[in-house]
């Protein structure tokens, strides 16, 4: 509940991720297995199904073992006494470390694991005292007594919640906490907004309170207690923001343009995970890619991805024209829609190359404002008799400078930039000299009649990204 991710984890549901420890129940049982358990009793560790950590024999089960490209290896010795195995993630890395090298960079500077009998080093007390009063607190040490059953430093016939842990905090102005002046103490009132106690007394058990119990319900803090499904998914109509079935954890499909556009039905909270398909359109690289809704494009059709994970590589990666399907988190870090940290797949490997939408300066501009937005992270083309105003915004002093290269042209203000074409295809040094910026061709007054690239914002100002020499139109 507190990740906000409810909807995918904390339950032993299909269609749930398998984000799950297990802990050896034979001495202690049910929640006391969890409660009273140590090091040595978590039995095994799954992160979305797959195993990460636990007992030797248990996590090398063919039934439980993760898959090759894991990097698993025994616990050095033991651990309190029991043979553990742990698995390293390598997906984050060409070259990733070892458990001994994981373990020996980190027990320089702290052990790996205590016992459950054992009392961890160099760790702040977790029994409550304060033994001055600050401001009209309490004093207390934390040790229940016949008179004073919860330790709090307030006897039983004072404490307005003799059972429940509350001294007087130095934020209290000398009282305990009692919001709705009822005598029943904030900390044990089930109403604590409320003096006649008559609030929706929920249950932890079901937390919506509609009747139905957490574990079964199919909108789990949407009260619904005739749980609706028309399309028998496991969701609940009242919360199913999905037009199509689908399982707790799978994300909804959606349009690019219903994703881009804050007014579409159906547009999806941000941040949420979203799936999108869309036209290859533009590369910065094998995982920076910008696709848009159609071959042909139109008004908010555009997006741009960051990959997490994506079928093949720099070179064996998505073509410009293909389809892909990319699922990932929808965001809108510095005003910019995209999809983050997504997982990215080739579903037509076919190659039709998206058509640049033709458009107005005017309408792409900086100075459009919002009517720009519709554009944004799309393939566009705009023609007209265009000249260099100023080569030089970003106050490149040579090719060899690390600075973006960027360039106004009017009419219209028009920003060009080499985000995707670096160096608008020029050399870095010739003649083992520097380059001159601009370079020949792109100096003041110089003359183009069309533009075609990517819609970019960047800087609170709009950009257009070419793509290559041929986006480039003299």
């Amino acid at each position: 509940m507190a990740s906000g991710a409810a909807h995918a984890i904390g339950m032993l549901k299909t269609g749930y991720l398998a984000d799950i420890a297990v802990y050896d129940g034979s001495t202690n049982k049910d929640f006391r297995a969890v409660i009273d358990g140590g090091v040595e009793d978590v039995a095994l560790v799954l992160r979305g199904g797959t195993a990460l950590y636990g007992d030797t024999p248990l996590i090398t089960d063919p039934a439980v073992l993760p898959p090759a490209t894991s990097r698993c290896a025994p616990w050095p010795g033991d651990v309190c006494g029991k043979e553990k195995t742990a698995c390293i993630d390598v997906r984050a890395s060409s070259n990733p470390p070892t458990l001994a090298t994981v373990l020996e960079a980190g027990t320089k500077f702290y052990p790996t694991f205590f016992c459950k009998n054992e009392t961890p080093t160099d760790e702040p007390s977790c029994h409550p005292s304060r033994p001055g009063v600050v401001r009209g607190s309490t004093v207390y040490d934390g040790n229940p007594t016949e008179s004073d059953k919860d330790g709090d430093g307030i006897p039983d016939d004072r404490d307005n919640c003799p059972l429940i842990f509350n001294p007087v905090r130095p934020m209290d102005g000398g009282n305990q906490a009692d919001s709705d002046n009822d005598g029943i103490g904030d900390a044990c009132d089930e109403c604590p907004n409320d003096g006649s106690q008559e609030c929706d007394h929920l249950s932890g058990a079901d937390i919506d309170g509609d009747g139905v119990p957490n574990g079964i319900d199919n909108c789990l803090t949407v009260a619904n207690a005739d749980q609706a499904d028309a399309d028998d998914d496991g969701i609940g109509d009242a919360c199913d923001t999905c037009a199509e079935s689908r399982s707790g954890a799978d994300p909804c499909d959606y349009p690019i343009s219903t994703v881009r556009n804050p007014a579409a039905a159906g547009h999806p909270d941000v941040p949420s995970v979203v799936a999108v398909e869309g036209i290859v359109s533009a590369k910065l690289a094998s995982t920076h890619l910008y696709i848009q809704e159609t071959v042909e494009g139109g008004p908010w059709q555009g997006i741009y991805l960051q990959a997490d994970a994506l079928a093949g590589n720099a070179s064996t990666g998505p073509r410009l024209g293909q389809k892909v399907r990319a699922v990932g988190l929808h965001k809108n870090p510095f005003d910019q829609d995209q999809i983050t940290l997504a997982t990215i797949t080739v579903i037509d490997t076919a190659v039709t190359p998206a058509v640049p939408l033709l458009v107005n300066v005017n309408q792409i501009n900086t100075a459009a404002r919002a009517a720009a937005e519709p554009y944004e992270s799309l393939l566009v083309r705009v023609d007209g008799s265009f000249v260099v105003t100023d080569p030089n915004l970003n106050g490149v002093k040579d090719a060899a400078h690390d600075a973006r290269w960027e360039m106004e042209v009017s009419p219209g203000g028009l920003r060009i930039h080499d985000q995707l074409f670096r160096r608008f295809g020029n050399c870095g040094t010739t003649g083992g000299q520097l380059c001159p910026y601009p370079a020949p061709g792109f100096e003041k007054d110089a003359t183009f009649s069309s533009f075609t690239g990517i819609m970019g914002w960047s800087f609170s100002q709009r950009k257009l990204y070419p793509r290559n020499a041929a986006d480039l139109v003299r």
